[in-house]
C-alpha cells in the first residue's frame, strides 16, 4: 500500500509542538534579526545559484523555483520570495523525504530527490531535493529546494496532458532516493530519472543547478555554525519560528472572530464537462484560524485535482496575501493556522487520481475561495479576484537545429481591483509569486516558434469605481515541421469574480488557426472529440499553424459609475478599455469619447 498524506499534515499546528516562546524570546533581538537576515539572504544567493547556472528557461526565465532552509528537526526556519504554490509543500515534501529515507541513513554529502506528489508534493513537474548539513560531525540542519522541471515524461511533452485520467499518465515518479551519496552521484538512479524524460541534457544541467545552490546553503549554514557556535545558532532557529509565530497571532486578531464561508468552481477536468465546487469554510478564533474544506466535491476524472500540498501551500498564500507583509514565511507563521481537507475530494485527492494541474489552476481557486470567505471579515483588504488560471500551452518536437525541445509556458492575468487601486496588468497568478512572464526573445531564441501578437487585451479587465487589471493576447506561428501541442487552463466559463458591486474579468481562450486558409477556431471546433475549450492533450501542429492565447482580467470592485472620469478617460486613451465600454459602462459621454480617440488613436487621420 502506498504512502499518503493524512488529512492534518506533517508537523502540523498541535500544542504538543510549540516551542517555549517566553525562553525564545529572551534572546538577544539583534542576533535574532542577524541570523534570519543572513539565513534568508543565503535561502536567495541559492536562488540566484539556480538561475545563473540552468540549462532550461523555467528556471532562468520562468524563476519558478522556491528555496529554503530547516532546522535539525526538518522544520521549515527560513525561504526567500519563492512561489507560493511550493510554500506548504517544500516542507511537508522535506519532512516526509527525511523521515523516509531515516535519520540514521543520512551522511555528510547525500542528496535526496523526490516529486512524489502523494508524498506531501504538488505536481510531478516540481522535484524537490535537499540535502542534510552537517558541522563537526552534528547535524545542524537542511537546505532544500523544489522547482519545475519542463518534461518529466508521461504521456504529453511538458508534463500537462489535458486528457490524463490517472498519474502514471502524467510523468515519472520519483519517490524518495539518493541522487548523491557522500558527495557522489548515484549513477543508477540519474540513469532512471534521465531515460524517462524528452530532453535530458537540460535535465542534467537542471538538476545541477539544484544541487549548486544546495552546496551555496551549506556554506553559508557552516559558516553561521562557526560565528555564533552551534548551540547558539540552533537556540535562534527556535527564537525565529517563535517570533514569526508571535506576529501571525497578532495578524489574526486583527481579523473579527466569526465564521466565513465561500465557494469556487474548477469548470471541467478535461475528460468530463462536470463542474467540481471547492467549499471553505474559515473559522477565527481570536488569534488561531481554522481553513476547512469539507464539503468539497469528489475528486475529478481528470487532471485538476490537489494533492494535500497544494490545498497547504494554497492556504497560507491567502493568508499572506493579507497579513502583514514583512511576516516570516516559515514554521512558526504557520502553526496558528489549521486545515482540514478531507481526502478523496478536489482539495486532497487519492491515489492515483490525476493531478499535474491542481498546482496551477485549482491552487489559484483554493486561494480565492478563501480570500472570498475572508472578504466577508475584512472587505477593504481582500480585492476582486485575479485571473486564476496560468493558461498552460506546452509542446514539445523537434527544433530547428534538429535537437529535440520541449517548452511549458505560462502568461501574466490581470489581478483583481481593491480599495482604493486598480488590479495590476499582466502578472502572473496566485500561484506563481516571483515567477515571470516568458520574454518574446527567450522564446523566439530557445523555440520553434515565432510570436507575432503581445499585448494588453483590451476590455479584460473587470468594470468597477476601481478597473480590475487586463489580461494578454499573445500569438504563437510554428516555424518547425511538427509539434505535439497540449494545454491546460480554466476561467473560461466560471468568471474572476469581482467585488462591492465591481463586474467580473474577461474570460479565458484558446484559438487554433490551421494553415494553410485557416480561420480562428476554439479546440473543441477543431477536435469535437474534446469536453473541454481549455484543456487538451498532443495536438499535432505543423509549420504555419497558429495558436492563440487571451488570459482573463481581474475582477472589479465597486460600482463602475463611481469611477473618476479622468481615469476612464485615462483608460480609453491607453486602449484598456474600448470606446463603448467607456460610454455604455462609465458614462462618458459619446462626443468627449469620440474626441479622445480621434485625438489619441489616430492622431494623423
Amino acid at each position: 500500500m502506498r504512502p499518503r498524506l493524512l488529512t492534518k499534515g506533517l508537523g502540523e499546528g498541535g500544542p504538543q509542538e510549540l516551542t517555549n516562546s517566553e525562553q525564545s524570546s529572551s534572546l538577544d533581538p539583534v542576533t535574532l534579526e542577524m541570523i534570519n537576515g543572513a539565513l534568508v539572504a543565503a535561502c536567495r544567493e541559492m536562488g540566484l545559484t539556480m538561475t545563473r547556472t540552468a540549462y532550461s528557461p523555467v528556471f532562468y526565465e520562468g524563476t519558478d523555483y522556491s528555496t529554503g532552509i530547516f532546522d535539525p528537526k526538518i522544520r521549515h526556519v527560513a525561504q526567500a520570495e519563492g512561489c507560493p504554490s511550493q510554500l506548504g509543500a517544500l516542507s511537508t515534501m522535506a519532512e516526509w523525504s527525511i523521515k523516509e529515507i531515516g535519520f540514521d541513513d543520512l551522511q555528510d554529502g547525500d542528496v535526496i530527490i523526490t516529486n512524489d506528489s502523494y508524498r506531501g508534493g504538488t505536481h510531478l513537474p516540481e522535484f524537490l531535493m535537499i540535502k542534510p548539513i552537517f558541522y563537526e560531525d552534528s547535524l545542524i540542519g537542511f537546505a532544500g529546494n523544489i522547482a519545475h522541471h519542463v518534461d518529466v515524461g508521461g504521456m504529453a511533452p511538458g508534463g500537462f496532458p489535458g486528457t490524463a485520467t490517472e498519474i502514471y499518465q502524467e510523468g515519472i515518479i520519483v519517490p524518495p532516493v539518493k541522487m548523491f551519496r557522500r558527495g557522489e552521484e548515484v549513477k543508477e538512479v540519474w540513469k532512471i530519472v534521465l531515460s524517462n524524460v524528452r530532453t535530458a541534457k537540460n535535465s542534467y544541467g537542471d538538476f545541477k543547478a539544484m544541487y549548486g545552490s544546495l552546496v551555496t546553503a551549506e556554506t553559508r549554514i557552516r559558516d553561521l555554525a562557526k560565528k555564533y557556535g552551534v548551540g547558539t545558532y540552533l537556540n535562534y532557529l527556535e527564537a525565529i519560528m517563535d517570533h514569526a509565530e508571535r506576529l501571525m497571532r497578532k495578524e489574526i486578531q486583527k481579523i473579527p472572530t466569526g465564521k466565513y464561508a465561500a465557494e469556487e468552481y474548477v469548470e471541467d477536468d478535461g475528460v468530463t464537462d462536470d463542474m467540481y465546487t471547492i467549499r471553505c469554510t474559515v473559522t477565527v478564533d481570536r488569534d488561531k484560524m481554522e481553513v476547512d474544506f469539507s464539503g468539497s466535491d469528489r475528486q475529478a476524472k481528470g487532471p485538476v485535482n490537489a494533492p494535500y500540498g497544494v490545498t497547504r501551500s494554497a492556504t497560507y498564500n491567502a493568508i499572506f496575501n493579507l497579513v502583514d507583509p514583512e511576516m516570516p514565511h516559515n514554521y512558526g507563521s504557520f502553526r496558528p493556522v489549521r486545515i482540514i481537507a478531507p481526502p478523496g475530494t478536489i482539495v486532497n485527492v487519492d491515489f492515483p487520481g490525476p493531478l499535474n494541474g491542481g498546482q496551477t489552476e485549482t491552487h489559484n481557486l483554493i486561494v480565492n475561495a478563501v480570500l472570498k470567505a475572508l472578504a466577508q471579515a475584512m472587505p477593504e483588504k481582500v480585492g476582486g479576484a485575479e485571473g486564476g488560471t496560468c493558461l498552460l500551452l506546452t509542446a514539445g518536437g523537434l527544433g530547428l537545429n534538429g535537437e529535440p525541445y520541449v517548452f511549458c509556458i505560462w502568461d501574466g492575468v490581470g489581478w483583481g481591483a481593491r480599495e482604493g487601486k486598480d488590479g495590476n496588468n499582466a502578472i502572473v497568478t496566485y500561484c506563481g509569486g516571483h515567477s515571470h512572464n516568458y520574454l518574446t526573445e527567450t522564446i523566439e531564441n530557445e523555440y520553434p516558434w515565432r510570436i507575432n501578437t503581445y499585448e494588453l487585451r483590451e476590455d479584460s479587465g473587470g468594470f468597477g469605481k476601481y478597473r480590475g487589471g487586463l489580461g494578454v493576447v499573445r500569438e504563437y506561428e510554428l516555424l518547425g515541421k511538427e509539434s505535439r501541442v497540449s494545454a491546460h487552463g480554466n476561467r473560461c466559463k466560471v468568471l474572476p469574480n469581482g467585488l462591492i458591486g465591481g463586474g467580473p474579468g474577461g474570460p479565458s481562450q484558446y484559438l487554433i488557426w490551421k494553415a494553410p486558409g485557416g480561420a480562428y477556431r476554439s479546440p473543441i471546433e477543431t477536435s469535437p472529440e474534446l469536453k473541454s475549450p481549455t484543456k487538451f492533450s498532443n495536438m499535432i501542429f505543423r509549420e504555419a499553424d497558429k495558436i492563440k492565447l487571451l488570459t482573463p482580467g481581474g475582477g472589479g470592485y465597486g460600482n463602475p459609475r463611481e469611477r473618476d472620469m479622468s481615469l476612464v478617460e485615462e483608460d480609453l486613451i491607453n486602449g484598456y478599455i474600448s470606446l463603448e465600454t467607456a460610454v455604455q459602462i462609465y458614462g462618458l459621454s459619446m462626443d468627449r469619447a469620440k474626441q479622445l480617440v480621434a485625438k489619441y488613436w489616430y492622431p494623423y487621420g
